[in-house]
C-alpha cells in the first residue's frame, strides 16, 4: 500500500492523505484504518487516532495491535480507565502479549494499586528477564512497601543491564541506607551525581551520610 510505504519514509501528512483515498474507495479497510490512526499518532493528532482504531476494531474486535495502540492514545490523553480497559480486552486475546502486561503495570502503578501492578511486572519479568524497566518499576514498589531487600534485588538488576542509569543507583543507594549499609549507599550516590550532577536527591542523602 502506497500510504504505508510513505508513512515509513517519514512522510507522514502525505501518508494521511493517501490512507483517506484509500478509506474512500474501501471503508471495511482494517489496515487502511490501523495505519492511518498509527500515522495520525506519530502527528500527535491523538483524538483522530482513537477514532481510527476504533474503526478498526469495530471491523475485526480482535485485532491486538489496533487494541495496544489504542490502550497509548488513551493514556496519552490521560483517559486511564479506558487505556486499562483495552489492555484488559488485549489479554483477554493474548495473554502472553507482554507489552500489554507491562503497560497494565504502569496504569496500575500510577494509579496506586501496586499489587496489581507488581502481579503484571512480575509476568514480563518472568517471560523475559531482561526488561530492565519491569525490573525498575518492581524496585519502587518493594521500596515503597519497606521491602529493601527485595527492592536491592531489583535495582541490583537495572544497574547492572544499564550501569548508567542515574535514578536506579540513587534508588539502591537509598534502600542501602535504609538497611544501614552506609558504605554501599554512599558508594551509589557518587555513581548517581557521577551521572547526573544536578541529582539534587542523591547528593542531599550523600551530605546526610558523610555528616
Amino acid at each position: 500500500m502506497r500510504a504505508f510505504r510513505l508513512q515509513r519514509r517519514g512522510k507522514l501528512k502525505e501518508a494521511v492523505e493517501e490512507y483517506h483515498r484509500a478509506l474512500e474507495k474501501d471503508h471495511n479497510h482494517v489496515e487502511a484504518h490501523y495505519g492511518l490512526g498509527r500515522t495520525l499518532y506519530s502527528l500527535g493528532e491523538l483524538s483522530e487516532a482513537i477514532i481510527a482504531f476504533q474503526k478498526a476494531l469495530a471491523l475485526e474486535p480482535t485485532f491486538i495491535g489496533a487494541l495496544f495502540q489504542l490502550s497509548i492514545c488513551y493514556y496519552r490523553r490521560c483517559m486511564v480507565k479506558e487505556a486499562i480497559e483495552s489492555l484488559e480486552k488485549t489479554l483477554e486475546i493474548n495473554p502472553e502479549f507482554l507489552p500489554a502486561h507491562y503497560r497494565l503495570g504502569v496504569a496500575y502503578f500510577h494509579q496506586g494499586k501496586l499489587d496489581e501492578a507488581m502481579r503484571h511486572f512480575r509476568q514480563v519479568v518472568e517471560r523475559k528477564g531482561e526488561y530492565t524497566i519491569a525490573h525498575y518499576h518492581m524496585g519502587v514498589i518493594f521500596e515503597r512497601k519497606v521491602l529493601f531487600g527485595e527492592a536491592i534485588e531489583e535495582f541490583s538488576q537495572v544497574v547492572a543491564a544499564n550501569p548508567n542509569d542515574a535514578s536506579g543507583h540513587y534508588h539502591l543507594g537509598h534502600c542501602y541506607a535504609n538497611r544501614s549499609m552506609d558504605d554501599l549507599a554512599i558508594g551509589e550516590y557518587m555513581r548517581a551525581i557521577q551521572l547526573d550532577p544536578d541529582d539534587q536527591a542523591s547528593l542531599a542523602e550523600l551530605k546526610k551520610l558523610q555528616r
